[in-house]
């Protein structure tokens, strides 16, 4: 393990990537475009114990099976602390109004000891949860369960002894679904190897197979060097394996010193590819034969510059194109030069197949801030790949407040340093030149030095540990498991929130308001839905917090049909007070186009006047009208209703229209340019129904209701630290 401290705020940027064969020498280039973020991310949730209290647990992992089932582990102290294990349902809350269900620990709470590290992983079965593998470090060994009902129940008594590797530091997990195994990964402390053994039983019992590393081709890696803390340290760091489903081959990152060099510095990439089907063919059932193992060099830096921040992450897109992510040097402030650029976060990738030829590594972090660190990967669709990483700004100049903390320095042990949690986004991330897209994802998580220099660290600045995690659901949105301790000094709370707009990693376009989790609009089977009350402001003075503005509160509203319209109502809490003006206004989608109405009350009342535009050449392009557009207001039930006909000449409405959303949007006059007060969106699914009527060509299949508008929210963490730093 090594120290570490992240900065930056995030914002968004562009790499060029060009392949360089073996990579030896090549320096990194920092990303050539920076763009506005705009992926969104909900506000964090903590996950505590089932009294509500923090389980003092860090470094999560987290997990989503093959259900969308959300899991999070985090150690909470070796060895009677163990592995707290959370079932989070972020679409819903329990009764107890929770979006997660606490289940214990899967270690001590089943007999057993653990609570050094944590890793998941799972594999398909019948039924609403995959059969689970949760793995529990104990130093001496990993204690492993399994469960099936998301942790409501495991194996009667956890396995002390999961693999046959007796001392052993941070494990990862992997598996394939296809072959239904399950591959643990762990560090031997005797010899610096990388142990990889493989369960096929549901991942209680791990069979040791082959170790990754090689006398012959990694001699550096397994070596021993003492550095410059005093302490004796393996030269290697490596990070998650990742399974080609295609392929059936195993990767895994490592960094450590190239061959060839006296020094213990780990300034070159590697990944290690394993082929378990190279000697007995893969065969769900059968056993598994030595897995072969290859490593190629990645990247190397000059033998000066140390990369073990700690650990390298992997991933691999639906194409089979692997990427790596690490960070520079953060002992070095970042090259304004370009020769070399430390403390950045690096993206390079490889081609398709061929994991012996990786591109120039390409820092993706905007480059304006203190420190970058911990960076973890995911990827979706081809080329698409997220990237998240804690980074800092720097708090005013002043001197450093507590005894014990790092000295003022220029890169990551400033005790002036203030941590959030970033995430870039790339759509194109195998091309030469790719976009990527960087946001904040969380507001302050820590203040001061992140230090993964386990028990040389000074005191409170061990409590973010040496890493994070993430993960994506069926639609390709990030979920991101994560630790602050700005609820308590030095007291890390384990947070879980995941991306609630933009575009996810499999190209789906988030619609659904960015609210809290848990609370979706509530649907009944006529179509009707809920908003949330109380959450209309006023933003026409820009005060912060907006003030609230009842009167323009949407409470709900409703999809209908009659034998001619499509019907929607939206329900205020106060219509009878709303002033003259525009009052409701309306968007909605057919065939990718945006359409809107727009409901105004007249000047002393009278009939409600719909005003309906053709935006295709206006102010906001894209825009079209809908024609024969009726509609009233009802100030005895507070509803605003407007009735589009089922099948119009232009355009034409298909039947069967499936609404999957409804954007309503309140103003205070009929000013277009004044601010929304409050946003309320539908999103329950309702067929409109067949009628006889011809289909007139090009005419879209689905009639689309999207969220027009997003609330926005402030991020609050909270974070703590585990007992005895072990990674």
């Amino acid at each position: 393990m090594r120290a570490r401290h992240l900065a930056l705020p995030v914002l968004v940027l562009a790499l060029t990537t060009t392949p360089m064969g073996v990579g030896i020498g090549v320096s990194p280039a920092a990303a050539t475009t920076v763009a506005t973020g705009t992926n969104g991310f909900a506000p964090a949730v903590p996950l505590y114990d089932a009294a509500g209290a923090s389980t003092l647990g860090s470094e999560p992992s987290i997990h989503i099976d093959s259900k969308d089932n959300v899991y999070v582990s985090a150690p909470a102290g070796v060895p009677t602390g163990g592995c707290p294990f959370w079932d989070v349902h972020p679409d819903r809350t329990n009764a107890a109004g929770r979006i997660y269900d606490y289940r214990g620990t899967m270690d001590v709470d089943q007999g057993s000891v653990g609570g050094g590290d944590c890793d998941i992983s799972s594999t398909p079965l019948a039924g609403p949860h995959d059969s689970v593998s949760v793995t529990s470090l104990s130093l001496a060994n990993l204690t492993s369960n399994v469960t099936t009902d998301g942790g409501e129940t495991w194996r009667q008594v956890a396995n002390t002894v999961s693999q046959q590797i007796f001392g052993v530091d941070r494990q990862w997990q992997a598996a394939d679904a296809t072959l239904d195994r399950h591959y643990l990964s762990v560090h031997d402390l005797a010899t610096s190897n990388i142990q990889v053994s493989v369960a096929t039983d549901g991942g209680y019992q791990y069979i040791q197979n082959t170790p990754a590393l090689s006398h012959t081709t990694n001699s550096k890696a397994l070596s021993t060097g003492v550095v410059a803390i005093g302490l004796v340290s393996g030269s290697n760091h490596f990070g998650p394996t990742v399974v080609d489903p295609t392929t059936h081959k195993l990767y895994i990152p490592f960094l450590a010193p190239l061959e060839g060099t006296t020094g213990y510095n780990q300034h070159a990439l590697y990944v290690a590819e394993g082929d378990p089907c190279a000697t007995l063919p893969c065969t769900v059932g059968e056993p598994v034969g030595p897995i072969t193992w290859t490593s190629h060099l990645a990247f190397t830096a000059p033998d000066t510059v140390n990369l073990s921040n700690d650990f390298p992450t992997l991933t691999m897109d639906r194409n089979g194109t692997l990427y790596a992510a690490f960070t520079g040097d953060v002992g070095l402030p970042a090259s304004p030069s370009g020769s070399y650029d430390t403390n950045r976060i690096f993206v390079t990738h490889s081609q398709p197949g061929n994991a012996a030829v990786w591109s120039t590594p390409q820092a993706i972090d905007p480059g304006t801030a203190n420190s970058n660190v911990f960076p973890w990967l995911v990827a979706g669709s081809t080329g698409r790949v997220g990237v998240a990483w804690y980074a800092s700004t720097l708090a005013a100049p002043g001197p450093c407040p507590g005894a014990g903390e790092a000295t003022n320095s220029p890169v990551s042990d400033n005790c002036l340093n203030l941590w959030h949690l970033a995430y870039a986004q790339s759509a194109d991330a195998d091309t030469a030149s790719p976009t990527w897209d960087v946001t904040d994802a969380s507001g302050l998580i820590h203040r001061g030095p992140i230090c993964n220099q386990g028990l040389a660290c000074a005191d409170g600045t061990r409590t973010m540990l040496d890493f994070f995690d993430m993960d994506i659901d069926s639609q390709g949105r990030p979920n991101i498991a994560y630790v602050s301790d700005t609820r308590a000094l030095n007291t890390a709370d384990v947070q879980y929130t995941r991306q609630c707009s933009g575009t996810t990693l499999t190209g789906v376009a988030l619609t659904a308001p960015c609210g809290p989790l848990g609370q979706p609009p509530v649907c009944t089977a006529n179509g009707a839905y809920t908003d949330p009350a109380g959450d209309a402001t006023n933003v026409l003075g820009a005060q912060t917090p907006a003030p609230s503005d009842d009167v323009f509160d949407i409470l709900g509203g409703s999809f209908a049909t009659t034998a001619s319209h499509v019907v929607l109502s939206v329900k205020l809490k106060n219509l009878s007070n709303a002033p003259d003006g525009q009052i409701i206004e309306q968007h909605f989608k057919i065939a990718g186009k945006e359409y809107y109405v727009m409901a105004t009350r007249p000047t002393g009342g009278g009939a409600i006047t719909y005003v309906y535009g053709d935006m295709t050449t206006g102010t906001v392009p894209g825009r079209r009208k809908l024609g024969n557009t009726t509609g009233s207001f009802d100030d005895t039930t507070d509803v605003v209703t407007t009735a589009f006909p089922r099948t119009v000449t232009t355009p034409a409405l298909l039947d069967g229209t499936l609404i999957t959303g409804l954007a309503v949007t309140t103003r205070r006059d009929g000013n277009a340019v004044i601010p929304d007060v409050d946003t309320a969106a539908g999103t329950c699914p309702y067929a409109v129904g067949a009628v006889a009527e011809p289909v007139v060509p090009e005419v879209p299949v689905a009639l689309l209701l999207p969220v027009v508008g997003v609330a926005l929210f402030g991020f609050l963490h909270y974070r703590r630290r585990r007992a005895l730093p072990i990674a």
